[in-house]
């Protein structure tokens, strides 16, 4: 009923900017006119919905690496955040756009191209199609993709049940952020942020791993690069 809430909720607005011609970002308020709803994190009752500066951050950072960001990719991007709570502090959410930029440097594409990693990866967040068809047979529910539909704003979108169809089905960018939320918000129900980030990184075995082996996670060469992006636009 919480999930159908946030559901709810999000339907009535997106996060919304303006473009100017430097390329700077400035937001816009959106007026709702909404019935009383509340959880954990929010509460929202007939008033002036100011866009944070998630957005702003977001946009400023992916536009660092990659200068032909468009304002619809960091809108899914921050929708995707809201969605699953990954905006509840200013510094995992900070961490969430790092990751994205030591995947990808924020490109989907590349020269025209879908982004292809190591490995056959693909995309925005560096999916593996043979890791990721493996946790949507396992783990993702009916109701899960419910929700990837309502995120993706496709009401035809069809489950992928084999290793083409996952390449195809990640190739899309609003499905790649759609599916990189879900994943992480497996890792953090789980653990800390840093933590689920390395868990992103490294796989359920690797990261198990790199804990018994007694290192410190801010250590791991995934947070540290996840900084290290962060520095030149922080």
């Amino acid at each position: 009923m919480e999930k159908l809430n946030k559901v709810l909720f999000l339907s009535l607005f997106v996060s919304t900017a303006l473009v100017t011609s430097s390329g700077n970002t400035s937001s816009l308020n959106t007026i709702v006119n909404a019935h009383t709803y509340s959880d954990s994190t929010k509460v929202v009752k007939d008033s002036v919905i100011k866009v944070d500066d998630n957005f702003d951050f977001a946009y400023k950072a992916f536009r660092y690496y990659n200068s032909e960001i468009d304002t619809e990719t960091v809108n899914q991007f921050i929708r995707v955040c809201e969605f699953y709570n990954f905006d509840t502090t200013k510094t995992t959410f900070k961490l969430f756009v790092g990751q994205i930029l030591i995947e990808s440097g924020a490109k989907h594409y590349k020269n025209g191209n879908i982004n292809i990693g190591g490995g056959g990866h693909i995309g925005i967040a560096q999916i593996s199609p043979k890791s990721g068809l493996a946790i949507m047979t396992k783990y993702v529910t009916n109701d899960d993709f419910k929700t990837f539909r309502y995120l993706s704003n496709d009401s035809t979108m069809v489950k992928p049940t084999t290793y083409s169809q996952s390449v195809k089905w990640l190739s899309n960018k609003n499905n790649n952020l759609i599916f990189w939320g879900y994943i992480m918000s497996r890792n953090i129900r789980l653990l800390p942020a840093e933590n689920a980030l390395v868990r992103y990184n490294a796989g359920p075995g690797g990261y198990q791993s790199y804990v018994n082996s007694g290192r410190k996670i801010h250590n791991h060469h995934y947070i540290i690069g996840i900084k290290s992006k962060l520095s030149k636009v922080i």
